[in-house]
């Protein structure tokens, strides 16, 4: 575990939600940007099983931000 792994984002400016399903989306996005979107790594450094971790994504509705298009 690393220190940023403890940080808890702000929620953004002009919002209030600090509910924990508030947090726990900015963290599982966070997590997945530093594996670049690798589930299975994103997974074991939340600790918790891959499927859980897809299940979470769908109910959350994230995303992958698109690619950018090749030229």
């Amino acid at each position: 575990m690393r220190a940023h792994d403890l940080a808890i984002a702000k929620p953004a400016e002009g919002t209030n939600d600090l509910s924990i399903e508030s947090l726990e989306r900015r963290h599982i996005v966070r997590v997945l940007e530093d594996f670049a979107w690798n589930q299975t790594q994103a997974a074991k450094a939340l600790g918790i099983d891959r499927v859980t971790l897809y299940h979470k994504i769908r109910r959350y509705g994230l995303q992958p931000p698109a690619k950018a298009a090749r030229a």
